[in-house]
C-alpha cells in the first residue's frame, strides 16, 4: 500500500464532494483527489491510469448506471470502494454491495464511521501487500528442441527436494505438453480443468488438480486426450489462475511453448526470471537473438530477468561461449554439458537426473542452475564475474 493512502472522491455533486473533502482533510496519512463526473461517461473510474487505494463514490441520479459500471470491472481493476447515497434506499444499497462496495454511508457522513472504514481498508491493503507471492520462472526454447522441457522438469524437481519451498511445475503447452511423462506421472488434464473452473477454485481445490511426484514436486498440465486451441483460452483466465497459484506455492516454474501470443506474453511479462534455452550453433544464435529482441523491445523485459543457457555445450566446438555472449549482447550466460545417454534414459524411464545420476556433470550443472534461480547459493560463473546471481525486478 502507498503512503499516504490515495483516495479518489468521485460524483456529480460538487457541494457534496467538497463536504467530503473537508471531512477527509481532518485525517492524517491520506492524499485526496476529487473527480467531478461530467465527461459523459458513467464509470467513475473511466480513463484513470493508476487506480487509487480507495474510491469514495457519491451517488447521483445516474447511480444505477454508475454502480453497474463499477460492478462490471474485474476485482483487480476496482479499488476498495465506499459508497455514499440516500438513506432508506435498499435497492441502491444492495446494488452497491453487488458492485463490491466495502461500506455504504448516508449524508451527512459521520467522521468517526468514515475513519473506521478507512482504517479497516488500510489493514486489508497492508495484509494483501505482505501476502505470500510465488517466484515465477519461465523456461523457453530459442529454437525447437533446445531442451527447455528437460531443464524445467529437472530444476523444478531439484528445487522441490533441496528447499522447503512448495514448488509447482506448469506445462503451458496446451497441445503437445509432455512433462508428466518425464516424471512417470499419468496426465490428468488438471491445467485445462483449472482454467475452466478458475472462478470456483481456492488453494485447496488446486491441490486436488495437480499431479504429485514422490519427491514433493507438484505438476499442472493438460492431457494428450484433450485438444485445446491456444486462442480459446482467455488471457483473463490465465491471469486469474496464476494469481491463485502465486498464493498457493512458493516457486512456480513454467515450461513455455516456443511461441509469442497473448497467453504466453502475459506470463512472460510477469515472470521474475526467464531462462532462454539454446545450443551453440548459428541457427540457434539467430533465433535466440530474435527472441531476446522480442523480450526486450516488445514485452519490455529487462536484461536482469533473463538468463541464457547453452545446452549440450562443447568447449571444443566452433562456437564458443564468449562468441555467443558477444553476439547476443547478453552477460548472464551459462552452459550445460552434453550427455545424451543419461538424459535420454532419464526421459524414457520418467526418472529425473537428480534421482538416477546425482554425481553426473549434467546433474551438477542443473543443480547450480536451480540454486542460482532460487538464490540459494552463488553460481560459480557469476562469482567469477564479481557480482550476485540476479537482480530480479518485478513488473
Amino acid at each position: 500500500m502507498r503512503y499516504p493512502m490515495e483516495i479518489l472522491l468521485a460524483g456529480r455533486s460538487k457541494p457534496e464532494l467538497e463536504a467530503l473533502e473537508q471531512l477527509l482533510d481532518l485525517h492524517s496519512g491520506v492524499k485526496v483527489s476529487t473527480r467531478l463526473i461530467n465527461n459523459g461517461h458513467t464509470d467513475p473510474l473511466y480513463s484513470i491510469g493508476t487506480l487509487p487505494d480507495v474510491l469514495i463514490y457519491v451517488s447521483s441520479e445516474l447511480w444505477a448506471e454508475e454502480l453497474a459500471a463499477l460492478g462490471a470491472r474485474r476485482p483487480s481493476e476496482r479499488p476498495p470502494t465506499l459508497v455514499v447515497g440516500p438513506a432508506g434506499d435498499f435497492t441502491q444499497f444492495r446494488m452497491a454491495m453487488q458492485a463490491g462496495a466495502r461500506d455504504f454511508f448516508t449524508l451527512p457522513v459521520s467522521q468517526e464511521d468514515l475513519a473506521s472504514a478507512l482504517e479497516r481498508i488500510s489493514r486489508d491493503l497492508k495484509t494483501e501487500t505482505n501476502r505470500k507471492t510465488a517466484k515465477l520462472t519461465v523456461v523457453i526454447n530459442a529454437k525447437g528442441g533446445s531442451g527447455a522441457s528437460v531443464v524445467a522438469t529437472n530444476i523444478a524437481h531439484i528445487n522441490a527436494l533441496e528447499s522447503e519451498r512448495r514448488t509447482l511445475l506448469v506445462d503451458l503447452d496446451l497441445q503437445f505438453g509432455a512433462l508428466p511423462v518425464y516424471l512417470n506421472l499419468a496426465p490428468n488434464n488438471g491445467l485445462f480443468q483449472a482454467l475452466h473452473d478458475v472462478e470456483k477454485l481456492d488453494s485447496l481445490a488446486i491441490e486436488g488438480l495437480v499431479l504429485k511426484h514422490p519427491g514433493g514436486l507438484r505438476v499442472l498440465a493438460t492431457s494428450p486426450d484433450e485438444l485445446v486451441m491456444q486462442q480459446e483460452v482467455p488471457g483473463s483466465r490465465v491471469a486469474a489462475l496464476f494469481e491463485l497459484l502465486a498464493d498457493s506455492y512458493d516457486e512456480i516454474i513454467v515450461d513455455m511453448p516456443r511461441q509469442i501470443d497473448p497467453v504466453t506474453s502475459l506470463v512472460i511479462q510477469h515472470a521474475d526470471r526467464i531462462v532462454v534455452m539454446m545450443e551453440a550453433s548459428l541457427a540457434h544464435v539467430r533465433d535466440a537473438k530474435r527472441l531476446l529482441q522480442i523480450l526486450h523491445q516488445v514485452l519490455g523485459v529487462p536484461d536482469d530477468r533473463i538468463k541464457v543457457v547453452i545446452n549440450r555445450y562443447d568447449k571444443n566446438g566452433s562456437l564458443q561461449k564468449s562468441d555467443i555472449k558477444n553476439t547476443l549482447e547478453q552477460q548472464d550466460v551459462m552452459t550445460l554439458p552434453s550427455d545424451f545417454r543419461r538424459v535420454n534414459e532419464s526421459v524414457n524411464l520418467g526418472s529425473p537426473l537428480y534421482d538416477m545420476a546425482r554425481g553426473a556433470p549434467i546433474t551438477k550443472r542443473l543443480l547450480g542452475l536451480s540454486r542460482a534461480l532460487t538464490n540459494q547459493a552463488p553460481d560459480k560463473e557469476a562469482t567469477r564475474r564479481g557480482r550476485g546471481i540476479f537482480n530480479w525486478v518485478r513488473s
